[in-house]
């Protein structure tokens, strides 16, 4: 996914843009899956484990924003996943107890959803929420003249609002649909092909009528639809490539290890792989440092970008440890050093800024 999504930025494939939406659909998906996962396996809500989230999430963004003069808002995906990782945390670590029994979860998935409706679907209920945090989450387009600068975030939240608490829904009840995938595996040839075949024919007609009634609609068509309708190509996605055991042991070893690196690639991406030109512009050009020679450019470039993303991936992993201790007393003092010297570096750059 991340290498179309790539792809996608540096050939400028508008063609694509509907497949684009489903990646980030699906990444949004995976923070649903994977932090219900994790709290409600591990049960630990601690400062440490939401200090350490929020740190991957957010320290290389909050560089490179801090470097370039770019709006929080110019990489969407970190604001996005952060603002969905909270929703979770705080749904699943309020009266953790209920996370025990399923009436309890179910609750907590009403409310979180009903939650989502009364932001988003209530007309007048957003502005209230984020105005608040619009220094944050504004971004102020320069290829424009909107006056709006939180249109932006309205229309990149909106989008994935759902496809989240869908990802928490499947995680919770993996452990059934394992259960049925192996009653379905143990049972007679003759039964086994015919439940297999009778759920292939109901989910491939359904996947036609989906790419037929909604995926090949223009974009601005699919984007109404899109909040409401992601769920079913990653449902596919999922029965597809669980349909036999000879499926679900196959993977990429290369796009496994580049999926490390994924939130590395997107935000550099913008600065050594394409070229903006100016804070705050989408990476419309491409870096052309071989010039007259576009095999060779993409080439090097690229081996340079995924090595600079492999070392940036590893040294916020490498200060999240030593910053992030298992200790609140030295993790607090840690975090007002790291806020004390994010308050120096902003003060003297903006005396440069001044005097320059």
């Amino acid at each position: 996914m991340q290498i179309l999504f790539l792809m996608y930025h540096y050939f400028n494939t508008n063609e694509i843009y509907n497949g684009i939406r489903i990646f980030i659909a699906a990444y949004v998906w995976m923070t649903g899956f994977g932090n219900f996962s994790y709290y409600y396996v591990k049960n630990n809500f601690s400062f440490m484990r939401f200090c350490q989230m929020m740190w991957r999430l957010n320290f290389l963004v909050l560089v490179a924003c801090a470097v370039l003069s770019n709006d929080y808002m110019c990489y969407y995906i970190c604001p996005l996943h952060t603002l969905w990782t909270l929703f979770i945390y705080v749904g699943l670590g309020v009266k953790k107890n209920m996370n025990s029994t399923k009436l309890g979860i179910t609750i907590k998935f009403i409310l979180l959803f009903a939650s989502v409706y009364i932001i988003w679907d209530i007309e007048g209920v957003w502005d209230i929420v984020f105005t608040p945090f619009r220094y944050l989450l504004r971004y102020r387009n320069p290829h424009t003249y909107e006056t709006n600068d939180m249109g932006e975030w309205h229309f990149r939240s909106a989008l994935d609002r759902y496809v989240w608490i869908f990802g928490m829904f499947c995680a919770y009840n993996f452990p059934n649909f394992e259960r049925f995938i192996y009653w379905v595996e143990n049972q007679s040839v003759t039964k086994h092909i015919a439940i297999k075949g009778l759920l292939f024919t109901i989910v491939t007609v359904g996947f036609y009528f989906y790419v037929q009634g909604i995926y090949l609609l223009p974009k601005v068509e699919y984007n109404a639809l899109h909040p409401f309708t992601s769920f079913i190509p990653i449902f596919i996605y999922i029965f597809y490539r669980n349909f036999t055991p000879r499926l679900r042991a196959q993977h990429n070893a290369l796009f496994c290890w580049l999926g490390k690196i994924t939130l590395e690639t997107y935000i550099l991406q913008y600065s050594v792989w394409l070229h903006t030109g100016h804070p705050n512009y989408q990476p419309k050009q491409i870096l052309n440092v071989f010039k007259g020679y576009p095999l060779m450019n993409f080439a090097i470039l690229s081996l340079g970008y995924i090595f600079l993303s492999y070392r940036a991936f590893h040294l916020t992993g490498d200060l999240r440890d030593a910053l992030i201790v298992n200790d609140t007393n030295k993790l607090a003092w840690n975090l007002a050093k790291v806020l004390v010297s994010c308050l120096l570096l902003y003060v003297v750059g903006w005396s440069v800024r001044r005097v320059f």
